[in-house]
């Protein structure tokens, strides 16, 4: 009689190397994640954004009527704030200082961020003087890839009551000025305005509040 001994050992030590190939797999997952959730927290702390300049808003506002015209004299609604992120400032094409420096500053965001940047949205609160044409021109000088918008003063009134952005016409019938405030507003991919950055505007703090709210 012949005796057939079996090899038990094989098979044991394959499911034991395949038991702690998934374990070893799993703890590098869960790692990873831990890491990943654990920066995002830290980045995205309340102290750390105000330091960084932004104030992010209790309760959002969802954006409903908006009015305006584009640069080429298209109908703009509400629909141009879905599907993606969008950095607002209000101002005019004769501004003397706050307006150039803050747009200068929205150009090197954008140059930083490249295709992950939001769209950025200049909107005229001198619709007497900012043609669509001289808004194009006044917005492409820093980057062309900027876009404008203009409207009568009743719909850019009531744009810019939904974004806590307040603004008023100075003295004399040409040669005048426009109040406005200075924040630049940020509204989610969903059409909510959510938050807004304060001066000073610096776009080293600007991208790195971005990344973290939009990655």
């Amino acid at each position: 009689m012949v005796l057939q001994v079996s090899d038990s050992k094989t098979p044991s030590y394959s499911l034991n190397k395949r038991s702690l190939l998934w374990l070893l797999m799993t703890l590098l997952i869960m790692l990873t994640l831990f890491a990943a959730n654990s920066q995002r927290h830290e980045i995205m702390s309340s102290s750390q954004l105000q330091a960084l300049g932004y104030v992010e808003l209790h309760d959002s506002v969802m954006l409903e009527t908006v009015q305006l015209i584009d640069t080429n004299s298209a109908f703009i609604d509400a629909g141009m704030f879905q599907g993606q992120w969008s950095l607002v400032f209000f101002g005019f094409t004769f501004c003397p200082d706050i307006c150039p420096t803050t747009l200068s500053v929205l150009n090197r965001v954008k140059q930083t961020m490249g295709s992950t940047s939001p769209q950025i949205i200049f909107v005229s609160v001198d619709p007497e003087r900012d043609s669509a044409e001289s808004l194009k021109n006044y917005t492409s000088a820093f980057n062309p890839a900027f876009k404008a918008l203009t409207g009568s003063l009743e719909h850019i009134t009531a744009f810019a009551y939904q974004l806590h952005t307040a603004f008023s016409r100075g003295p004399g019938t040409v040669d005048y000025s426009v109040d406005h405030s200075v924040n630049i507003a940020l509204i989610n991919p969903t059409g909510e305005y959510v938050g807004y950055f304060r001066i000073p505007h610096q776009s080293e703090s600007i991208v790195k509040v971005l990344q973290a709210l939009t990655q």
